[in-house]
């Protein structure tokens, strides 16, 4: 068994010679599986900072020495160093920028906890400050509600990655800002609410500064105990919650592609935040294996709460899973979500259900399992990418769900797909995505994607990533962070979904395939300039053949995809298609039969 794997997350603002200390402390420390993360706040008004970080790291590159644009404070900056650069098993080292370990045999202790035992998912220890003070950390008695307790777990805090999956993200807030002060608070609070088992060792292993401190540690620590009063709690029991992927069977709409099973990603992080929580979840996908359900009245009585996905093409099948499972006499809580459910809550809620989520449910899921209700108010849209959880892969395997590990580019296997952005800024006319989200695209950094590739290599024996959302490089600056990545740490190939607009620069391209892309799935629609108009498209047909050129030149696959028989087109129109298939195909081509976007009209989007 490899050793854990410890990730050491450092903000600082100001004072370039602590934060040197603080590296030198670490850069010392007998064990040496980990890596740090020095997030200097503010770094545009100080560079001295920055350049005596990177002075003190020394080239090892371990160390990742971030410059914060702005003045972001250090919750901030701690929540998302480690969203972007911890890995996702990892051990999160909580040590500010201007303190330091004591002992080269710090990290080793820590590690051996967690070593020893695998259940131990948060930990904390004793510090000492600058002045010779011995800190206040100790235990928290068994069964004590941490929000409740006497604050005790400053300074250095550890936890397993996975916990921060579990906490609404919407707890990080003061209103719609992060919390500016109490950090302490603020984090590890929530978190650990969520840890199932904890622990304090009394040893001395952290260096607390109080050097031009603008209050004493007593009167902080005084004031992280009001603060902490005042953060909000979700006491919740543990459920077991069945999570239900709807089919296509009873009267799907044929008009749109069923031939492929891949994962439920946006399910699959769902269940990753609920048992981040502590909750049992199953997973029952009738798009793979329609027998599944509602024939296994064991897995029925088993649960407690049932959530249903409901995607559009296949809604009827979603109806019938609730009304079978109510005539079967299920008394327990039934949810709702999903595309389906965003467009036409009304009509989901007729079938049957206590609650339709109309929103990305990602954390929003818990609140329902938890308070059996819908918040008063909550965000429709989550902002921030990077903090998702992971989709829970794990789940997957364990239940064995047999999901498409192929794909037509090459016959590298298994391949998995990540989805790391939703929505798309434009507004194509048959297509219905700004009717679930807006023409807001976001998408998670690249650095949080490498991690996402990294673990599904390392964990799952990923070769390949299929990157499967609507518009890849809307951000055409992360496009090439990507791959800068992807061609620094070559571990696997990948393909995505690509514009013309984008993509008919031969510099793209390029970088695409130094980074393994192997193939790209090029939305043509149309080899008809006329038809692209009446599309509102927003590309070229010269766009699309300088695209193909430029990937085909380097040996890569073109899959095109077009939109057969859209209202207006001409037998003239269907003749340039063809044309324009002869030219830039290499054998991987869709052609789609026009399918009327009625989700546009019912949420009255242009």
């Amino acid at each position: 068994m490899s050793k854990p794997h410890l990730f050491l997350i450092a903000p600082v603002n100001g004072e370039p010679e602590l934060v040197q200390r603080c590296i030198g402390s670490v850069l010392e420390q007998d064990y040496q599986n980990w890596s740090m993360c020095v997030m200097v706040d503010d770094a545009d008004n100080d560079q001295v900072t920055v350049e005596a970080a990177r002075k003190a790291a020394g080239g090892d590159k371990r160390i990742h020495v971030v410059p914060v644009e702005g003045r972001k404070y250090a919750l901030w900056t701690r929540l998302f160093g480690i969203h972007r650069y911890c890995p996702h098993d990892g051990i999160v080292v909580m040590l500010d920028g201007d303190d330091a370990l004591i002992g080269k045999g710090a990290l080793t202790k820590v590690a051996r906890e967690y070593e020893a035992d695998t259940k131990l998912d948060f930990m904390w220890t004793q510090f000492q400050s600058s002045s010779g003070e011995l800190g206040f950390c100790r235990d928290i008695p068994q069964g004590a509600n941490p929000f409740t307790e006497e604050w005790v777990t400053s300074h250095m805090q550890t936890f397993r990655k996975e916990l921060l999956w579990g906490v609404p993200h919407e707890l990080f807030l003061d209103g719609v800002s992060y919390h500016k002060t109490g950090t302490d608070q603020a984090l590890v609070l929530p978190i650990l609410s969520v840890a199932k088992k904890r622990k304090f060792i009394p040893d001395v292993l952290y260096l607390y500064n109080v050097t031009n401190r603008s209050v004493p540690a007593s009167q902080g620590h005084a004031a992280n105990k009001v603060r902490g009063s005042n953060m909000r709690r979700y006491p919740f029991d543990k459920k077991r919650i069945l999570l239900v992927v709807n089919g296509p069977q009873h009267q799907s709409d044929m008009r749109l592609s069923m031939g492929e099973r891949r994962a439920p990603l946006g399910v699959l992080s769902m269940a990753a935040h609920l048992r981040a929580r502590g909750h049992e979840v199953r997973i029952v996908d009738r798009f793979c294996s329609p027998n599944w359900f509602p024939t296994d009245e064991a897995l029925l009585s088993w649960a407690q709460v049932l959530g249903v996905y409901v995607s559009t093409p296949n809604h009827s099948d979603a109806k019938f899973v609730i009304e079978e499972a109510r005539r079967k006499g299920f008394k327990g809580m039934v949810a709702a979500g999903g595309p389906h459910a965003i467009i036409y809550p009304d009509q989901v809620r007729s079938w049957g259900v206590d609650f339709v989520c109309d929103a990305e449910a990602d954390f929003l899921i818990s609140h329902i399992v938890e308070k059996g209700s819908m918040p008063a108010s909550y965000d429709r849209r989550v902002l921030e990418l990077d903090t998702i959880p992971f989709p829970d892969y794990r789940l997957v395997k364990a239940q064995g769900i047999p999901y498409h590990h192929t794909w037509p580019y090459s016959g590298h296997s298994p391949v998995m797909t990540l989805n790391t952005s939703r929505s798309c800024p434009h507004a194509c006319a048959f297509c219905e995505t700004r009717a679930l989200w807006g023409r807001r695209w976001v998408g998670q950094s690249a650095q949080r994607m490498m991690l996402d590739v990294e673990y599904l290599h390392r964990k799952f024996g990923a070769k390949a990533i299929y990157f499967r959302e609507d518009n890849f490089g809307a951000d055409s600056r992360r496009l090439m962070e990507v791959c800068a990545l992807m061609e620094e740490n070559r571990e696997v190939v990948w393909t995505c979904e690509l514009r013309a607009d984008i993509g008919h620069r031969e510099e793209v391209i390029d970088a695409m395939h130094r980074a393994g892309c192997l193939g790209i799935y090029v939305g043509a629609e149309s080899g008809s300039p006329r038809m692209l108009r009446l599309m509102n498209k927003g590309i070229t047909v010269d766009q699309t053949r300088a695209m193909c050129s430029h990937i085909k030149k380097r040996g890569m696959k073109v899959a095109l995809s077009f939109v057969d028989n859209f209202p207006g087109e001409t037998p003239a129109d269907r003749t340039m298609t063809d044309q324009l298939i002869r030219e830039c195909s290499t054998g991987i081509v869709w052609r789609n039969p026009y399918r009327e976007p009625v989700a546009l009209k019912v949420k009255g989007v242009q």
